[in-house]
């Protein structure tokens, strides 16, 4: 029954058996994939969401804790910003907490979310309680709930890891069952498939064959062939008519060759007299024709005959070593065709090859050696031509005399924005003008105008460049005559050249932060007003300094403090007027010319304004900055009639404004250059003090209130300058440490002190003052390790004495260097404790081990009753933590009852003793073995 089907009812058959196969297995990948997405999906949920809002719920509670040790440090007016934001974390923590548990759907997640609200709960009333009233044992609870609770964050994250983990293995197990079952189902497809293929195949291939080779018996000649049998199906049809097709050709050759010999003849006088070669091959593959010439072509003797041998013996007969010329009778195809071929002696053949009705060829030889010789020439050169036209970075076109486009490049249609197929050989120059501003939305009017303005300029016989602009893009069009006529014209895209030209220009004449005019381009702008003020009214220049703004690049980075100074620049901007110039000299100085001024009256105005612009606080990324600027003014032409004398007359008023305690302005006079000379003079002594030994250290005794003893001495550094006597510390110090002497004079003093107190008969402590300048230094603490190996002194006996105003230099770095020199045994002390702005934070945050009450506290005892209060309140402060205290300045026997009564525990002072040379520390040690009567 199959096999009276017709082939496609066949076909059909199979491909809906083979469907059916295909949905079946497609459905079941289907059914697996979807399990496996969900168990992806379940196991993303309650996983990842969970871990993510429980690491939410962690860094909720560790800012809160952070807030709170803020809070705890800062001023009380500065808490309540601090308390808030614990408030606001303790909710997002509680919030962050519920949604990681309704994401997962285990109960053993939700326990250990109970214990931690609970946890939590009892953090924050402690943490409140702290907030009344701070206590040690409180803030150590506090400290113990807050890792309860971070231990069950990280138990929670880790519960949900395993709960995954579990998900993971089970989503594998499924997608390992699904795959398999995917495995044989498909194995099981291609066996039914390749079973039902297989039958279809022996069912039509078979009797196709038969046909087909009978097919090939027709094509070859043989006609007495016997057809096969005849089926019911289109192969049957296709036989029938291959049968009758036979008969047909049979009879055709048959007259054919009747005409063919008529012919021959012919033929074959015509074309022995052709300057072309000729060869006919007839379908059986035998030469029928081939005149003299192509003889030639083909190197074979003249006047030898081809006729009836076949092609393929010809075509062996013309390999021979070093000149195979068989591809001539060669044919690749049924068409037509036409190659050129290189002979041994040199010369080119065109070879055109075509078959015949008759199924021959009829192969046709031409010499192209002088025509390929031309036509390689001019290929060269327009391939040169065209690949640099084409790789050129610029436009070009070629206009005629009459003013026509006659070439152009594709470079030239991109950068002057016109179809090319539009607008090419023989397009006006006025149309293409008219194209080229079509898009700028100008009127008719202006476009013909343009296109007319052009044209006379493409008729000039001189070069010359034109710059136009196209909407963002700068062109510049280089015209240039041609001798015969005509015009070349080359393009080129400028624009980035001009941004970049213009960049470079601004960033050598403006600063990159606030793009504020730099010190060059502020110069230049001062030299303007100085040759316009011998005209007219003369100008002033401000020179401003931010006052604490170094504390905010140390305390809060320089991220914030670019923030600041872009902020400062607005303020400034928005003050001057547009005839006065604001520019950044560097760092955080900035400079002002007032221009026009009329009096000093109107420069403080302005100056009033700045300082009060600037104080304002800046806000950014939350923190809450506050600077300040001291301003120096220096006037034209008073105080200098160029650029330098007046920028150093109004940096030198700075100076002033900054001695005067900053946040104010000055005036250059002739007082202040007088007093920057003798600074200058200081700094230059300062500089060859050290190395003429004018230095020297005298040592001020500090006592044990209770057992009245000497118990240390404080290293106080003198200088004896040959002409001026004892200069005051007060005087050099600040100049050191701007010039940077301050750390070989702090070296100094290090290694002096330790080596003179080791050789004291009593072995009590030795106290050495150290400024920010000698913390920063990378190697200090080797430095002092080396002072006291040197000196042979126990580092027990060496105190190092620093101010607030140094931890807030650079507080981590600071911090470390502190700790370090704790773990060398040596002892720190913070001195004029009670002077800075955040004292409580500072002894939570370094390693102190004495407190030193400033003097200006002991001075005001009995005499000022918040005085007394402030005192009572630092020794306890001290005992609470741990520290010594000790009182400064003390000068009579009222302060020194007081502080034994306050229990303080050591005292420094006149009352004790006076700074002494070494020369006298052996003296004053001996008498001060036993109690100082005189101190009782």
């Amino acid at each position: 029954m199959f096999l009276k089907w017709r082939i496609k009812t066949k076909i059909a058959v199979a491909f809906g058996v083979i469907s059916a196969i295909t949905v079946a297995v497609s459905a079941a990948a289907v059914v697996g994939s979807r399990r496996s997405g969900e168990l992806a999906t379940r196991t993303y949920d309650e996983t990842v969401v969970t871990t993510a809002y429980a690491r939410a719920a962690s860094s909720d509670f560790s800012s809160m804790r952070a807030e709170l040790a803020h809070e705890l440090m800062s001023p009380t007016a500065a808490r309540s910003r601090a308390r808030d934001n614990v408030e606001v974390l303790h909710q997002s923590f509680l919030q962050d907490l519920a949604t990681a548990v309704s994401a997962s759907s285990s109960n053993e997640i939700g326990a250990v979310a109970t214990d931690l609200r609970r946890v939590e709960g009892e953090w924050i009333a402690m943490a409140r309680a702290l907030e009344e009233r701070f206590r040690t044992d409180l803030w150590d609870a506090a400290e113990l709930k807050a890792h309860v609770t971070e231990r069950g964050i990280d138990d929670m994250v880790a519960k949900v890891s395993r709960a995954g983990f579990d998900y993971r293995t089970v989503a594998r197990s499924t997608v390992a069952r699904d795959t398999q079952a995917a495995v044989i189902g498909a194995g099981l497809a291609i066996l039914i498939s390749g079973i039902v293929v297989w039958i279809l195949s022996s069912r039509i291939s078979g009797p196709l064959g038969a046909a087909s080779r009978f097919a090939g018996e027709i094509a070859s000649g043989r006609f007495d062939s016997d057809p096969p049998s005849i089926t019911s199906d289109e192969i049957g049809d296709l036989t029938t008519s291959m049968v009758t097709m036979r008969d047909d050709l049979r009879r055709l050759i048959e007259h054919q060759a009747i005409l063919q010999e008529q012919s021959q003849a012919r033929v074959a006088e015509a074309l022995d007299g052709s300057s072309e070669g000729v060869v006919i091959v007839q379908a059986d593959d035998l030469v029928q024709l081939a005149n003299a010439r192509a003889l030639d072509f083909l190197g074979v003797s003249p006047g030898k005959s081809l006729s009836g041998i076949s092609r393929t013996g010809l075509i062996k007969q013309l390999v021979r070593p070093g000149d195979d010329r068989s591809p001539l009778l060669m044919m690749s195809g049924d068409g037509p065709e036409s190659e050129e071929f290189l002979l041994a002696d040199g010369r080119w053949v065109q070879n055109s090859r075509n078959r015949t009705a008759e199924g021959g060829m009829v192969a046709l030889y031409t010499d192209v050696t002088e025509a390929r010789a031309r036509r390689d020439q001019l290929a060269a050169a327009l391939a040169n031509l065209d690949g640099a036209m084409a790789n050129m970075s610029q436009g070009l076109a070629v206009f005629a005399a009459d003013g026509t486009l006659s070439l152009a490049n594709p470079q030239f249609y991109l950068l002057v924005r016109v179809d090319a197929e539009a607008h090419g050989a023989g397009t006006p120059f006025d149309r293409l003008i008219g194209a080229i501003l079509g898009p700028l939305d100008l009127a008719p009017s202006a476009v013909a105008r343009r296109g007319r303005h052009e044209g006379r300029l493409l008729k000039r016989s001189r070069t010359f460049v034109r710059t136009v602009s196209l909407g963002d893009a700068v062109l510049a069009i280089h015209y240039a005559p041609m001798p015969e006529g005509g015009c070349l014209a080359t393009v080129e895209n400028v624009t980035e050249k001009r941004k970049v030209e213009e960049r470079i220009h601004f960033l050598a004449t403006h600063d990159a932060l606030t793009r504020l005019p730099n010190r060059t381009r502020f110069q230049q702008r001062v030299e303007e007003a100085i040759n316009r003020a011998r005209r007219g009214k003369g100008f002033a220049i401000h020179c401003l300094d931010l006052d604490r703004f170094k504390q905010v690049n140390d305390t809060l980075g320089h991220a914030v403090g670019d923030a600041v100074l872009q902020q400062a620049t607005g303020r400034l901007l928005a003050i001057v007027r547009e005839v006065d110039v604001v520019a950044r000299l560097g760092g955080d100085e900035f400079a002002i010319l007032q221009a026009d001024i009329d009096d000093e009256a109107s420069c403080a105005t302005l100056a009033k304004r700045v300082i009060e612009a600037l104080s304002q606080p800046y806000l950014v990324d939350g923190h809450d900055v506050s600077i300040g600027t001291s301003i120096g003014i220096a006037l034209s032409p008073i105080n200098g009639d160029d650029y330098g004398t007046l920028l150093k007359s109004a940096d030198t008023a700075l100076y002033k404004s900054k001695d005067d305690g900053r946040g104010t302005w000055s005036f250059f006079s002739d007082e202040l250059n007088r007093k920057l000379v003798q600074r200058r003079e200081l700094e230059q002594d300062l500089r060859s003090a050290l190395a003429e030994a004018e230095f020297e250290l005298h040592y001020q005794p500090l006592m044990e209130t209770t057992s009245q003893k000497v118990c240390g001495f404080e290293a106080l550094l003198r200088w004896r300058h040959p002409a001026r006597g004892l200069v005051s510390p007060a005087e050099f110090i600040p100049v050191a440490e701007d010039t940077g002497l301050i750390r070989e004079i702090g070296a100094w003093v290090m290694r002096t002190a330790c080596q003179e107190a080791a050789g004291w008969s009593v072995p009590v402590r030795i106290a050495v003052n150290v400024s920010a300048v000698q913390l920063r230094e990378p190697d200090f603490c080797q430095s002092v390790q080396d002072c006291l190996r040197a000196s042979g002194l126990p580092a027990g006996r060496l105190e190092v004495e620093i101010t607030e105003s140094v931890l807030m230099s650079n507080p981590e770095r600071t911090a470390d260097v502190l700790r370090t020199l704790r773990d060398m045994g040596v002892s720190i002390a913070m001195d004029d404790f009670g002077t800075g702005h955040s004292s409580l934070a500072s002894l939570h945050a370094f390693p102190f081990g004495k407190i030193k009450i400033d003097r200006s506290f002991v001075n005001d005892l009995g005499e000022r009753r918040g005085a007394d209060q402030i005192v009572r309140a630092v020794v306890m402060l001290g005992k609470t933590l741990n520290m010594r205290v000790t009182a400064e300045g003390v000068e009579t026997r009222r302060q020194l009852s007081f502080l034994k009564d306050a229990a303080c525990d050591e005292i420094q002072g006149f009352l004790i003793g006076r700074p002494m040379p070494r020369s006298q520390i052996a003296e004053f040690l001996a008498k001060a073995q036993s109690a100082l009567p005189w101190a009782a």
